[in-house]
């Protein structure tokens, strides 16, 4: 309970100063992407974008999506029960991790409750991880935990397997249960429970535990039969297999797209905060297999068994992200599940330094604590604060689009328009969105295999399913009313130039309203003379 307890006041802390430097209060776009869904499930219209249009998922967790849905049912405001939710989760991320620490100090006989408290202190070394656990309303505060419960359960399979005893019955069920909702979570959980069970399966194998071998199968078992589930239901109610994003973000252009992923992987590592806890693991791990000399000796080696497992962990969530690309979000969103197992290793590291013979004094064990604050901490703390903007303006892109839409359903009919960031938008408006980058429009994101060539996770336009679709306005956004108005440069580039398209200059004018500038059809500006620029 007591781990509980630090995890609740560890997470608590890092939320409010977070939530003080953000300011968060919709979540980022692309959370408001999922209300849409959610909204829309909840209001009796389907697993639609628009009401009465396709079925399309471009909400890329049917988990999160589904905890949504019951957000959205709920009385009161829904995005404060997310972040209850979000914040509950990063709790559990926090515990588990810790007990992990626990996990791994034991059996090395390491002061484990260093190890812990250690672990949860590490966390404050993150403070991106709470932006996006808590704040950003995505799937991630699921996603981390389930993956951390994951690698818990696989660590405390192997650990008792390698000491000759029976994985408790306990550890069965989490293995089962946490391998199961993983694919659930986000569709390439199905890669990363694989090589987690792998290794679990082939370690019994190896240590000739009949035991260890039958708990891998039974998970291997449960995650077979969650994607198929998954998978045949995607079929049965869209016609793909995997989300629509997927199709939207994922280039067949892979040359150029493993070139981004390592660029990505390696901007990650650049922060030794991530690379020196990543390269002790792998470090560690290389000395118990060097000093096992054999794989039956090693199979009997439960810390060098449990090391096993996190480094394949860390190795396959490395390689599914860096074949996708990476992704455009600041402070590397793809690879915040590695955060628990870092600040994890680096509370082992704590408990071995500090050595179980060591017994400090309170005095000595507060002035150690302000030491580490101010010489490791506090800088972090420095630096993140001042870099606000990198992740801030994900919430402001929200907000404003949310206040966009609201301004359009003033007008006195309903126009259908075309956007980029496509989430806070379609939330507050009443009509018909196009995703122009295809997340939520099926054809769209089928029509471009090689997204490569234009801004991260955003190649998915093509013009001529724009033209053949014709959107009746494009790109609202506040800003003065002048028949200049032209795209920004990020706008021009998502869209491939399609402003000096004659095409597109002979369909489409500016239009004006309500201190809204935007691109529309010529005949729509005809018609409804309230839109029309001076």
């Amino acid at each position: 309970m007591k781990d509980i307890a630090i995890a609740i006041v560890v997470t608590l802390v890092m939320a409010v100063w977070t939530f003080v430097l953000y300011s968060p209060s919709i979540g980022i776009d692309d959370a408001n992407i999922v209300h849409v869904y959610a909204a829309n499930v909840a209001a009796g219209h389907g697993y639609v974008y628009n009401p009465g249009g396709e079925w399309v998922e471009g909400s890329t967790s049917a988990f999160w999506t589904l905890i949504n849905v019951v957000a959205f049912l709920a009385p009161g405001r829904p995005e404060n029960w997310l972040a209850t939710i979000s914040l509950a989760l990063s709790v559990s991320a926090v515990a588990l991790a810790m007990r992990l620490a626990r996990q791994f100090a034991g059996v090395i006989d390491l002061p484990k409750q260093t190890a812990a408290y250690a672990t949860a202190a590490a966390f404050t070394l993150f403070p991106a991880f709470f932006v996006w656990s808590v704040w950003s309303l995505m799937d991630l505060a699921l996603w981390v935990a389930m993956l951390t419960w994951m690698c818990l359960s696989a660590v405390q399979a192997v650990e008792a397997t390698a000491l000759g005893q029976r994985p408790r019955p306990l550890v069965a069920v989490n293995l089962v249960a946490s391998s199961a909702l993983a694919p659930l979570a986000r569709p390439e959980g199905a890669a990363l429970v694989a090589v987690v069970l792998a290794i679990v399966f082939i370690h019994g194998l190896v240590a000739r535990s009949r035991d260890g071998a039958i708990a891998a199968a039974g998970a291997i078992l449960a995650a077979v039969v969650a994607v198929a589930g998954i998978t045949a239901s995607r079929l049965a109610m869209f016609g793909d297999p995997l989300p629509n994003t997927v199709y939207a973000k994922v280039s067949t252009g892979w040359s150029a797209q493993i070139a981004e992923g390592a660029a990505y992987l390696l901007s990650y590592l650049a922060d030794p905060i991530h690379s020196v806890p990543v390269a002790l693991v792998a470090a560690v791990l290389l000395v118990r297999i060097v000093s096992a000399g054999t794989a039956p000796a090693l199979a009997r080696d439960a810390f060098g068994a449990g090391l096993a497992v996190l480094t394949g962990f860390i190795a396959v969530v490395a390689l599914v992200y860096g074949a996708a690309g990476g992704d455009h979000f600041a402070s590397h969103r793809f690879l915040q599940p590695l955060t628990p197992i870092l600040a994890g290793a680096i509370g082992v590291a704590v408990a071995a330094l500090a050595g179980s013979r060591v017994r400090l004094r309170p005095i000595a064990s507060v002035l150690v604590v302000v030491a580490v604050a101010a010489i490791v901490i506090l800088p972090r703390a420095v630096d993140f604060a001042g870099r606000t903007n990198e992740l801030g303006h994900n919430f402001r892109i929200a907000e404003e689009n949310r206040l966009v839409g609201s301004i359009m359903n003033g007008l006195s009919w309903k126009p259908s328009v075309a956007m980029i960031a496509a989430g806070g938008f379609a939330f507050a408006y009443d009509g018909t969105v196009y995703d122009l980058v295809g997340l939520n429009w099926r054809e769209m994101a089928h029509a471009v295999d090689d997204l490569t060539g234009t801004y991260r996770n955003h190649g998915g336009f093509d013009k001529a399913v724009f033209y053949r679709a014709e959107p009746d306005i494009i790109l609202p956004r506040r800003g003065w009313c002048t028949p200049a108005h032209s795209f920004d440069r990020f706008e021009a580039w998502v869209l491939k130039g399609l402003a000096d398209d004659e095409a597109f200059r002979a369909k489409y004018g500016v239009g004006c309203y309500g201190g809204l500038v935007f691109h529309a059809r010529r005949d729509v500006l005809a018609r409804y003379p309230e839109i029309a620029s001076p």
